[in-house]
């Protein structure tokens, strides 16, 4: 068995006569890869590669065929389950007359299975996979992934002690998959364009860091693109340079903008000039759904973010999208939810911008439909 980083950066001088792929279906970062190398490899030996809509055991004149295919395509043809665990067991035995390519995503019924154990485990398989990298393996990986990748940079980032610490904290506990690898790498080189977009000086070991309640509160009242950026940037430095944990990071966000909602930031004028935004902006925060981007790890949190930024900066009327919008079913079903009797600091967040807004529109004695639908004016 091989990784898939490992076979790209180091591809073998022979193959065997099949090939399996077990891929991450949450990831597949190199399937596109490995496949045009498993074709190109067919082709430099003259094989015929049979057409998407052939079946396992279709006839054909050839003598070298290749039947390539991959199981977690829903519109591929795709042979039954029974045909292909004795096809796989024929694989094994070395009695099919064909070459097999079979690209496999983890959680496929097949995987397991005693006939998927002798199609690895046979010796005219190559067998590749896609690993989880964990802290103990992301140094030779990001080696590797410098031998194959596109980007000039990165074969002198992983000779850089910083860079390489930068990664074994970016690594959970349970490991990654070699997607969120790459997608932090991209991440990694691209901050300081990220940052220079922003049109905002970088702080120097001596400058004072604005506080993520002033970024925040600085994005709300202006809804323009050079906020946005530095409130991007602070989230990005939050969950990928202080690896920070996207609960911390999520609890803060609720509870800063709790602290906008209900006026209690006194360095603030005026501030209830601005409550109907305010409250939008609250409503925003609440009304997503950031369970959705867990799987993602902190890159997910730091995607929702900016779209809900987004689409908070394309509201002209906040009073008008408040009774226009229909939000307020997220809304509801969110405050509807129990209460967690031991309440974790997101949670706790959460209630007390809940809390907020109810403040907030009592005093403004709001009384239309939208407020009134998600359960938030009190009673």
């Amino acid at each position: 068995m091989m990784s898939d980083v490992q076979f790209l950066a180091h591809p073998p001088p022979e193959l065997g006569d099949h090939a399996i792929y077990l891929y991450r279906k949450t990831s597949w970062a190199l399937k596109a890869r490995v496949r045009k190398c498993i074709l190109t490899f067919a082709q430099d030996r003259n094989w015929i590669v049979l057409p998407q809509e052939a079946g396992f055991n279709a006839s054909t004149v050839f003598d070298d065929v290749l039947f390539a295919r991959d199981l977690g395509q829903k519109d591929a043809c795709l042979p039954a389950s029974e045909d292909l665990k004795r096809s796989l067991l024929d694989l094994a035995a070395g009695v099919l007359d064909r070459h097999v390519f079979l690209m496999v995503p983890a959680d496929h019924p097949i995987v397991g299975t005693d006939a998927w154990e002798c199609a690895i485990s046979a010796t005219n398989v190559t067998y590749i996979e896609e690993p989880i990298v964990t802290r103990a393996t992301i140094a030779g990986v990001l080696n590797q992934l410098a031998t194959i990748s596109d980007l000039r940079e990165l074969s002198q980032l992983v000779r850089s002690r910083t860079f390489i610490d930068h990664f074994s904290r970016f690594v959970p506990e349970d490991g990654c998959t070699i997607s969120d690898i790459s997608m932090e790498i991209d991440r990694y080189v691209l901050l300081p364009t990220a940052r220079a977009a922003s049109q905002l000086p970088l702080r120097s070991s001596g400058m004072r860091r604005p506080t993520f309640n002033t970024t925040l509160r600085q994005f709300v009242d202006r809804r323009d693109e050079a906020a946005l950026m530095a409130v991007l940037n602070h989230i990005d430095e939050l969950c990928f340079l202080e690896m920070m944990d996207r609960s911390n990071v999520l609890a803060r966000l609720h509870s800063t903008t709790a602290a906008m909602v209900g006026g209690r930031d006194r360095r603030y004028k005026n501030r209830d000039l601005a409550s109907w935004t305010y409250i939008a902006w609250g409503m925003f925060v609440l009304s997503c759904d950031w369970s959705e981007e867990r799987g993602h790890r902190r890159g997910g949190l730091f995607v929702a973010f900016e779209r809900i930024c987004r689409e908070f900066m394309s509201v002209d009327d906040p009073q008008a999208w408040l009774q226009e919008t229909d939000r307020w079913q997220r809304i509801a079903s969110e405050i509807a939810r129990p209460a967690n009797p031991e309440p974790d600091k997101v949670e706790r967040a959460r209630l007390d911008l809940i809390n907020a807004l109810r403040e907030r529109s009592a005093v403004l004695n709001a009384s239309h439909r939208w407020l009134d639908c998600a359960g938030i004016v009190s009673t």
